[in-house]
This record gives structure tokens, sequence and C-alpha cells, in this order.
């Protein structure tokens, strides 16, 4: 009897120590999915009421005189990353229904709901590609106030969430780009309207 007295104590430490131990697995498993990399509104927007597309069509709104967009119902994702050196951008745009909280958009690869831009300078004439092979997930977490207001008369609101896309056989049409480009990051970026969008970036 004292034996088993003795060996409570024993157990219930050993017990403790274990759970101890899984919680800092969970712990280390959660800081793992962390981003050190965060995309923000210097890189792009969450245009909602557009889609958009390849031909003659006319655009409600043209981005970098290359990415053509319509009003739609559904939302379009666009990140923008340049190389001044080399004197190239690269435009990433990711269609999806709307910005539901919770939600994930998931591409395939196949042509429509996403595509990628190479634009540039290169043997003195302008370059532009479409081209690439994008597959991933898109992941919505929340809309979130912001400070910015971007010149518009409203308060304008940020969606965050996370992404693990990846852009393979990438056409760079002779300009400085690699063939694949991964996307592996938190983003915090201004949700605006197609209306909207085309008043900000319309030339002054």
């Amino acid at each position: 009897m004292r034996l088993w007295v003795l060996l409570i104590p024993v157990l219930l430490f050993i017990g403790c120590g274990k759970k101890e131990q899984q919680t800092g697995k969970e712990a280390g498993a959660a800081t793992q999915t962390g981003y050190a990399e965060v995309i923000d509104q210097n890189q792009g927007y969450i245009i909602e009421n557009a889609r958009v597309f390849v031909g003659e069509e006319p655009a409600d709104a043209i981005l970098d005189g290359v990415v053509k967009l319509v009003k739609a119902k559904s939302t379009v994702m666009v990140i923008r990353s340049s190389d001044e050196d080399n004197n190239v951008a690269t435009i990433l745009v990711l269609q999806f229904p709307a910005f539901a909280e919770g939600a994930a958009a998931t591409y395939d690869g196949s042509e429509g709901p996403a595509r990628f831009y190479v634009i540039g300078t290169g043997d003195n004439r302008g370059i532009s590609t479409v081209s690439g092979v994008v597959s991933g997930e898109l992941r919505f977490d929340k809309k979130e106030s912001t400070e910015l207001d971007l010149g518009l008369n409203r308060l304008v609101e940020a969606g965050t969430g996370s992404m693990e896309v990846v852009v393979s056989n990438i056409d760079s049409g002779g300009l400085s780009v690699p063939q694949e480009k991964k996307y592996a990051a938190r983003y915090s970026l201004p949700i605006v309207t197609i209306d909207e969008i085309a008043r900000i970036t319309m030339p002054s």
C-alpha cells in the first residue's frame, strides 16, 4: 500500500512532463507555420467586383499597362514585385469568388483564375509576357480596419491571411526573371473596388 502511495506523485509528475512536452511540440509546430515575410499595401491590393482577362475586350481598369480588369462578381488579388536594377517587374493575379473569413482558394495550374505577368525593358524595347503555371493555396483570415486612406473618401479595410503559391515554367521574354517564383507569406492588403483601383492607378 505504501508503495502505491509513493508512486502516485511520481506518476503525476511523469504525466505532467509528457503534457508539457506535447504542448511544447504544438507550440513549435504553430511557430513553424508562421511566415517572416508580409505582403502589404506597397505590393498590392484586393480588388472587389472584378475579374481579369487576356483579350481585346475593353477594360474597366488596366494595371501597369498589361493587367486588364473588368467588372464582375468575383474578387482579384494583385501582388506586384519589382527589380529596379534589372528594370523588371512581376505581377501575380489571383482570382477568387469573394473574401470570406476562414475560407481558402486553391489553384491547380489551370488557366483563368490565376495569371502571372513579367514586364520590363530589354534590348531597348518594352517586353511583357503572360505565362507560368500557378499552383498552391490562398487562405483568408479576416478583414480589419486600417489607417490607410489611399486618397479615398471612406474608411478602408484590409484583408489579411496567408498564401503558399508557386509559379513555375515562367517565360521571362529574355528579362532577368527565374523560371520559378515562390510566394510563402502572410499578407495584409487594402480592399478596394474596381472603380477605386482605376482612380488610384490612373496617371495624374
